[in-house]
């Protein structure tokens, strides 16, 4: 499509994979991607006595640099996982919004927990990282000759991990504190907020009104011993089979949102609100089946909105309140 719109661009210009893609996609595992904001586009020269005469193309090579540095969405569209990058239609969490906007203003090393607890495997910065935990593995070739530096973080917390060491927060500012004190590591310890959900969500699902209870942490009196296999996933639901010789906290590293649920062993269980952006589970020792899966709000409501009009429309057509009155000969 885009040779046709730009005859002037070859047509490998549009459909020729960036390098970084295959580099990525090896190297991310379960993780996600944090591309850093800093990776500026480069400057267009410009002759000094005529500022005007900018080349033809300088767009068309542009467009084909982002996709080099995977500007913007360009991840995504080659099925990159990313996390905290800029909300462009405004409809991103607010929790995983703020958790964006602080870690665009910290420092790498104070970053580096808030990454690892949204399960950021892979960095891409164009900065030369010396951070404990962090790796460069690679440096991006792009056509700007801009440096950009592909980085593993070592202390990143699973999409889904066991933990055994939690604390509660009160406020989201308490548990941005808990989250930045020296220590905490999401891979080991889990911050929780009790989640919150509107009157008319908890009226019309029973389980949303029952408050989870926190549990003070005890101690495990042997190594932990965790292992999660997947069983099977979808867009909108995914079942884990999780073995485990204490209790903890199951944690999801995907954004807390309404409609999301949780049924261990087939009963549904209270979310937590966890590392203050994503969410949790209570589990006990023992080995169970775990399923997370997305039924909104609205969809209740339709469903419960159709059930009242149609039988309004039944009752109206038993009756026979809107028929025609007979016409007498």
């Amino acid at each position: 499509a885009g040779a046709r719109v730009n005859f002037y661009a070859p047509t490998a210009f549009f459909t020729q994979t960036p390098p970084v893609v295959k580099t990525v996609h090896q190297t991310i595992g379960d993780g996600r991607l944090f591309r850093s904001p800093q990776i500026l586009p480069p400057m267009v020269y410009v002759a000094p006595d005529n500022p005007f005469a900018v080349p033809s193309d300088h767009v068309m090579w542009l467009y084909r640099w982002k996709f080099e540095v995977l500007a913007k969405y360009l991840a995504a569209y080659y099925q990159i996982p990313v996390i905290f990058h800029e909300d462009y239609d405004l409809l991103a969490q607010k929790h995983l919004m703020t958790l964006t906007s602080l870690i665009e203003a910290m420092s790498w090393e104070r970053r580096l927990p808030l990454l690892s607890a949204g399960a950021v495997t892979l960095i891409l910065a164009p900065d030369a990282l010396s951070v404990p935990g962090v790796e460069q593995i690679a440096t991006i070739p792009n056509l700007g000759k801009v440096p950009v530096f592909l980085y593993a973080n070592n202390t990143a917390a699973h999409r889904l991990t066991f933990v055994t060491q939690w604390k509660m927060a009160r406020s989201d500012d308490e548990a941005l504190g808990l989250m930045l004190s020296p220590g905490y590591d999401p891979r080991q310890h889990v911050v929780l907020q009790a989640s919150q959900t509107s009157s008319l969500w908890s009226f019309l699902h029973p389980v949303q009104r029952q408050r989870a209870a926190f549990v003070a942490p005890r101690e495990c009196e042997e190594p932990v011993d965790a292992v999660i296999k997947p069983i099977s996933a979808t867009t909108l639901s995914a079942s884990y089979a999780v073995s485990t010789n204490c209790e903890g906290y199951l944690v999801f590293a995907d954004p807390v949102y309404p409609g999301w649920h949780v049924t261990v062993d087939g009963q549904e269980t209270a979310l937590w609100r966890a590392n203050y952006a994503f969410s949790a589970i209570f589990l006990p020792t023992g080995t169970h089946v775990i399923r997370r899966y997305y039924r909104p709000q609205v969809l209740l409501l339709g469903m419960v909105s159709s059930l009242l009009v149609g039988g309004v429309l039944l009752l109206i057509a038993s009756t026979g309140w809107l028929r025609p009155p007979s016409k007498k000969m």
